[in-house]
Formats: structure tokens, C-alpha cells, sequence
């Protein structure tokens, strides 16, 4: 495990010994190493059984004994998928990026820590560990953004650094409460999750009149909430998107949305789930928000890259409504949703990123007629659309399908709060039902608008994309496809985290 995650960092270091001109060979290091990285972890993972016992390669080293932190790392069913989708993402990103010349040794060395960056929040066992790699991820894109993204570039990268630190500071606090008040010397980890629900269910001390678990699960949702980012935490992932460079944003929406809803599926549900299911109405009501005003907001927008960021907010409204739904369906639902819209999201990103860099705009009423003229983005843009909008057979039909009826079916623990019951549930899922009609109506008008009608003079002497360039967005259409028939693996993986997350809940009632 200490080698999977390091690894890309460890060439990082080596590529700060290439001369910084030598642009080529920093970029096939670079691109080498990820595609070695992906093939290792495919090699690690195939000889584990994911069915037999959760926790796989454990690694438990004493880090800083007297507060029982541990260099503690792991791999499971929802890791290992989470790990895939990383390297999946970068692998793209670091292939579609040949064209930065900008600082290239940096932007690589920077896009190599991030990776391993990302890979220990997914590998991270041990609580403390996890903050800190959570941190480790966010300084390179910072830089990623402010240094090689548009013209307000150090705007947004300040907007995003200062959304994302608010939301450490509450993840902060909430490690502090749980390390102040652990009473036991095993440190905070999640091998142990049922010992520490235990004593943080029976603490009886109240925090400014809020009990312990209360507070616990504030820091974590909201920590958790504006990375996702749910409504209201949302406004810097628009700005982001705009001004990142095509490769930034295809991490940011493939990724790094991820560390959000992975956060708090691991460790929300896994610390607190007493107050997840207290809560679920209110978890449930945000994610209908999310899913109708992203759609909404997406219909307005003149910018593409602001629409798909747009878009994304309201496609990430499907992961929170199977999370509060608290359903096996439900839950699976979600964790497939961040699979299904990191894949199809950086697809769309990629489109736009070729858009712009034949066009130098993306405004689209500036655009249109490419079909004629660029046909084979226009092909993999009509493949786009049709999978965000959740065409059966694609990969995004099946995560929403699974989240609209597993939260139809009812929360299986209602909660107190609201006297909310399996009706509340089932009105919520049918008005976000509605946001379905609303995606088809933006996504195909940013097609139409895009490829079809008649072509401007000044687009008549586009180039296609190129055939290196497709070679890689076909793998990932593949992957869409594939995905979209035979679901069935990646659900395998998660069984036994969701049968857990629900004993938890159940063990509670």
C-alpha cells in the first residue's frame, strides 16, 4: 500500500532532476508513470477477494504515540473503486495535457503530488492521517488553477482555497472532539468503527448544549458538504471550472467532487450514523435542492464550461439523496453515481477543453455548425449528452435508476426529525424525478447550440480532434458503455460497506 500511494509522488521528486525545458520527456515520464500506476493497482486488486473481509493490506505503524496516531493504511471495496476512478482520471489528465508548455516541469510535478495526494484520503485507515493527505490535495490545485488556469485565475483559485479551508477547519474540529474524547488507546480508526459508535453514543456530556455526536457530525457534514459541494457551499466550483485548465477540471470534476461524498459516506455514516439518520430529511431536502437549482441554473448559462459545472452540482444531488435515503439501493445508488459522473464529467470537460482551444471562446451563441466541421468531437459529444442525461445503456442510467428507486422505496429508518416517513420520501423523489426532463432540455441545447446549425466563416478551417487525442476518449467511452451494461463487478465491490453502513444503522434503532 505505501508504495501504491507514494509512487507518483516519488517520480514527482525525480522530475524535479530533469531539465525543466526538456518539455517531451517531462510529459512521457509523467504519462508513463500514471499508466504504471494504473496497471499496478489493477495487478494489486485483482488478487483481492472483496467478498471474504472488508479491510485488505493493512498497514499499522505507530506514528505519534501519546495522541495513538497511526501511519495506518487499508484497502476496500469502496477505496479500491475510488482508487480506480483516480487513476483513470489522472492517466486522461496527464495525457490530454501534452499541449501545457507553461512551466511544464512544475504543472506535472504538481499534478503527480495531487495524485498521491487523492490516493491517501481513499487509502487512509487512521483519522488523523486522512486530514492531513485531505490537505495534501488541495495545495497542488491550488497552484493548478492559479498559475495555468484563464484570465481570473488567481480569483478563483483564492475562492476555491478559502471555500475548501472553511471546510478543513470544520473537519479539524471535529477530529479534535473525537481525539479529546476517545477513551480508548487504539487511536481513531476505521477497523475500529464500532467501538468508537459505541462511546460516542454513550457520551452524556453536552458542548454548549449540543450533545457530543451532534457536534461530531456538524464539523464532518459541512467539512464534507462544501466539497461535494451541496447548497449553499457551492458557489467555487463554477469559477473553478471556468478558469482551470481542461486536464484541472476533468480532476476536479472526476475526483475531487469524489473526496466529498466519499467522506461522508466513510465517515459520517461511519462515526455518527445515530445523527445521519436523525438528519436524513434535511440531507434529503438538500440533494432535491442540489439536483433541481444546478438544472436550473445549467439552463441559464451561456458558458458550456459553466453549464457542465453546473450540471455537476445538480448530477451530485443523486449521490446525496441515496445516501439520506439510508436504503441498500440507495447507498449503492450513490457510490455509483460518483463513478458514473466522474467518468461522464470529464468527458464533457474534455469536449469543452477542445472546443476552447480551437475557438479561444465558449461562449455558445458564438458557436455552432460544428458537426460538419469537426465530426468526431461531434460524435463524442452526442455520446456525452445522451450518457448525462442517462440514456439506458449507459453508465449514468444505472446510478440514477438505482438512487431514484432506492429513495422511492422509503427511508428503511425513518427519522424522528419531521415525523419524516416513507410518503416524505417518496413526494421528494418525485419532484427530483422532474430534474431528468429538465438535464435533457439543457444538455441538448448546449448540443444544438454547439454542433448543429449553420457554421460561422471563421470556424470553416478547424481541425478535428486528433487521432491520439480520440484514442483516449474512446477508452473512457468504452468504460461509460461497459459500465452502463455490466454494472454488476463494481457493485460486488461494495456489498459488504453498504451491508455495513446499514448494520450500523440498524444497530441503533
Amino acid at each position: 500500500m505505501t508504495f501504491l500511494l507514494f509512487f507518483p509522488m516519488l517520480v514527482g521528486v525525480v522530475l524535479l532532476m530533469v531539465p525543466k525545458h526538456v518539455h517531451n520527456t517531462i510529459y512521457k515520464i509523467s504519462l508513463g508513470a500514471t499508466v504504471a500506476h494504473f496497471v499496478i493497482l489493477c495487478l494489486t486488486l485483482v488478487q483481492i477477494d472483496f467478498s471474504f473481509d472488508q479491510w485488505h493490506y493493512v498497514v499499522k505503524v505507530p506514528w505519534i504515540e501519546p495522541l495513538h496516531i497511526y501511519y495506518a493504511l487499508g484497502i476496500d471495496g469502496l477505496s479500491a473503486l475510488m482508487c480506480l476512478l483516480t487513476s483513470i482520471t489522472m492517466v486522461l489528465a496527464i495525457a490530454l495535457s501534452y499541449k501545457i508548455k507553461k512551466k511544464s516541469k512544475a504543472y506535472f510535478i504538481l499534478m503527480l503530488f495531487l495524485q498521491t495526494g487523492i490516493y491517501g484520503v481513499f487509502l487512509s485507515i487512521d483519522l488523523f492521517l486522512f486530514y492531513i493527505f485531505w490537505e495534501m490535495a488541495l495545495i497542488p490545485l491550488y497552484f493548478l488553477i492559479g498559475i495555468w488556469g484563464g484570465v481570473r485565475r488567481e480569483y478563483a483559485a483564492i475562492k476555491f482555497f478559502i471555500y475548501t479551508m472553511i471546510g478543513s477547519v470544520f473537519l479539524l474540529l471535529s477530529l479534535v472532539l473525537l481525539y479529546l474524547l476517545n477513551p480508548t488507546d487504539s487511536g481513531i480508526l476505521l477497523t475500529d468503527l464500532h467501538v468508537h459508535q459505541q462511546w460516542i453514543r454513550n457520551f452524556s456530556e453536552l458542548i454548549w448544549g449540543i450533545p457530543v455526536s451532534t457536534m461530531i457530525f456538524l464539523g464532518l457534514f459541512i467539512a464534507f458538504a462544501i466539497k461535494i459541494p451541496i447548497f449553499p457551499f457551492h458557489t467555487w466550483l463554477p469559477d473553478a471550472h471556468v478558469q482551470a485548465p481542461t486536464p484541472v477540471s476533468v480532476v476536479l470534476a472526476g475526483i475531487l467532487l469524489k473526496l466529498g461524498m466519499y467522506g461522508m459516506l466513510r465517515f459520517t455514516l461511519g462515526f455518527v450514523p445515530g445523527e445521519v439518520v436523525m438528519f436524513a430529511p434535511v440531507i434529503f431536502i438538500l440533494g432535491v435542492i442540489n439536483l433541481i437549482y444546478g438544472a436550473f441554473c445549467a439552463m441559464y448559462q451561456k458558458n458550456m464550461k459553466k453549464l457542465i459545472a453546473y450540471s455537476s452540482i445538480s448530477h451530485m444531488g443523486y449521490c446525496i439523496i441515496g445516501f439520506s435515503a439510508l436504503t441498500f439501493l440507495g447507498l449503492e445508488g450513490s457510490i455509483m453515481q460518483m463513478l458514473s459522473h466522474g467518468l461522464i464529467a470529464a468527458l464533457l470537460f474534455i469536449i469543452a477543453g477542445a472546443i476552447y482551444e480551437r475557438t479561444y471562446t465558449l461562449t455558445m451563441s458564438d458557436l455552432g455548425g460544428f458537426a460538419s466541421q469537426l465530426p468526431r468531437l461531434t460524435f463524442v459529444a452526442v455520446f456525452a449528452v445522451f450518457a448525462a442525461i442517462g440514456l439506458p445503456g449507459l453508465f449514468g442510467f444505472v446510478s440514477e435508476f438505482m438512487v431514484l428507486v432506492g429513495a422511492f422505496m422509503g427511508s428503511l429508518y425513518p427519522s424522528s426529525l419531521f415525523g419524516a416517513s416513507d410518503t416524505f420520501f417518496q413526494l421528494g423523489t418525485s419532484v427530483a424525478m422532474f430534474t431528468v426532463l429538465i438535464t435533457a432540455v439543457y444538455m441538448l441545447w448546449m448540443l444544438q447550440r454547439t454542433f448543429f446549425g449553420a457554421l460561422a466563416e471563421k470556424w470553416t478551417s478547424l481541425e478535428d480532434i486528433s487521432t491520439f487525442d480520440l484514442g483516449w476518449i474512446v477508452l473512457l467511452m468504452a468504460l461509460i458503455f461497459v459500465f452502463g451494461i455490466q454494472p454488476s463487478y463494481l457493485l460486488e465491490l461494495t456489498h459488504l460497506n453498504v451491508t455495513d453502513w446499514l448494520d450500523f444503522v440498524g444497530e441503533i434503532q
